[in-house]
């Protein structure tokens, strides 16, 4: 089973609690990638979470949008923060960490902007099933 599925079940159940429903996902993140993490895995969990935070927070419309993407670069913001350890050698050197964090919150930030259409339109297809 694929690292992401395994994580994105720690979604499954959580009711309305975002905090709880993150912190859940980058624990099995963790303990799936216990002995390491390629980049494409990181990439791919990193999106999976971002998809998923995404449809959480777009259920609460009343709250302004530059708060629920606040909410969402925070999730991303402490998946890279708790996976750093696990990814390569070069990601983990001091300075590179905080350039790629950087370079990673702001490639998240754009794609919450694009990807917003796209999730909400996955979302429906999916209840319309």
């Amino acid at each position: 089973m694929p690292i992401v599925t395994r994580a994105e079940t720690a979604f499954r159940g959580a009711g309305e609690d975002l905090s709880a429903a993150v912190k859940g996902f980058i624990a099995q993140a963790r303990a799936s990638a216990a002995d390491g993490l390629t980049f494409v895995e990181f990439g791919t969990l990193a999106f999976a979470l971002v998809q998923l935070s995404m449809l959480m927070v777009d259920r609460y419309r009343d709250t302004p949008g530059a708060d629920r993407k606040a909410w969402v670069l925070s999730a991303a913001a402490a998946l890279f923060d708790a996976l750093l350890p696990l990814l390569p050698l070069p990601a983990r050197i001091p300075g590179v960490s905080s350039i790629l964090r950087s370079v990673f919150l702001a490639i998240v930030s754009g794609a919450i902007e694009s990807l917003l259409p796209t999730v909400r339109a996955a979302a429906c297809s999916r209840r319309s099933r």
